[in-house]
């Protein structure tokens, strides 16, 4: 696709199978297959690939979108985003560009905003408080790494045809540290996904349905009405050292 603004590059491709420096470099993923097939004495078939149609990608675009990325990286510069994606994999593609809870992330690294439109339901959720019926296990994994804010609530009949659900354009900006240190990223993520597992029983018995081992209740001391919903990442973080 051929645009008067030099800038301005079209990409078609799958955007959970690249990373950010993969999308500024034009290093689509049709691209690698076709770089892969070249080095290889072996057929398409033989390697079980099959180039797909897509935009030539001139030397010069290509060059000119390296050095690009090259600026970025050396002068500390980020990225903000800004897209209009499809609502089933919203979840997909904020986990794919910040990464799990406690683990390192390239693309999280070269990000300061991510600016979508997404479902209003989905909004609620990741802008949720601790206790509400909204707040869940999304909700802690965004806020752990950025600070979301709804910036405008679009209706559905703002678009012709008219979808099902109204949208909310939302504003993620990247913390510059983390909400909480984690000493224990991969434990922390297992007691989280035991609170939302079980979310309508008392934490203490959504634990044991877990997994959890009498010996390791013993030295958390749970109040005995404590639900896990109810809890931020740093009360979770904080029982976690206990165990």
């Amino acid at each position: 696709l051929k645009v008067a603004n030099k800038n301005f590059h079209y990409l078609r491709d799958d955007f959970l199978s690249l990373s950010l420096e993969d999308v500024l470099s034009l290093n689509s993923y049709e691209q690698k297959k076709k770089a892969l097939i070249e080095e290889s004495e072996s057929t398409e078939e033989e390697l079980g690939l099959e180039l797909e149609d897509t935009e030539i990608i001139t030397e010069e675009e290509k060059n000119a979108s390296i050095a690009l990325l090259e600026e970025i990286k050396s002068s500390n510069k980020k990225i903000k985003i800004v897209a209009n994606i499809p609502y089933q994999i919203t979840s997909r593609i904020l986990v794919h560009l910040l990464g799990e809870m406690g683990e390192p992330n390239a693309n999280r690294e070269m990000l300061s905003e991510i600016n979508i439109l997404v479902q209003k339901e989905f909004a609620d959720r990741l802008c949720a408080v601790p206790g509400t019926k909204d707040y869940g296990s999304m909700t802690m994994l965004i806020q752990y790494w950025a600070e979301v804010t709804k910036e405008v609530d679009v209706l559905r009949d703002s678009f012709s045809p008219p979808p099902r659900v109204d949208s909310t354009f939302i504003k993620i900006k990247i913390r510059e540290k983390p909400q909480v240190e984690l000493q224990n990223p991969k434990q922390v993520r297992r007691f989280i996904k035991a609170i939302f597992a079980n979310r309508r029983k008392k934490l203490l018995n959504g634990l044991k349905t877990a997994g959890y081992q009498q010996i390791e209740l013993d030295k958390l001391d749970l109040p005995e009405n404590l639900r896990g919903e109810t809890l931020t990442v740093a009360q979770v973080n904080d029982f976690v050292n206990k165990l």
